[in-house]
């Protein structure tokens, strides 16, 4: 996969770094976010919950206001938000 052509870059630094959202790549530009903005880039519902996946498989959810350091082929996905009734 040419990941040119599946990417979207945010920030404004010289250094590109490959994280992975809900299975689409892209480029990121800024060392760190907040789990808003994660979603933001990836066009998905702020009432989503986001988690970052991890090597232990305990992934670990990431809220609105909480600023994760972007490292290269993070792991990231959305949850939509529970519905009872």
């Amino acid at each position: 996969m040419d990941i040119t052509d599946s990417t979207r870059e945010a920030g404004t630094h010289d250094h590109k770094t490959h994280i992975e959202i809900d299975g689409q790549e892209f480029i990121v530009t800024k060392s760190a976010l907040t789990g808003a903005e994660l979603k933001a880039l990836a066009h998905k519902d702020p009432s989503y919950q986001l988690f970052l996946e991890t090597e232990h498989g305990e992934d670990r959810q990431i809220p609105d206001n909480e600023t994760v350091q972007i490292k290269n082929n993070m792991e990231l996905y959305t949850v939509p938000p529970a519905s009872f009734g």
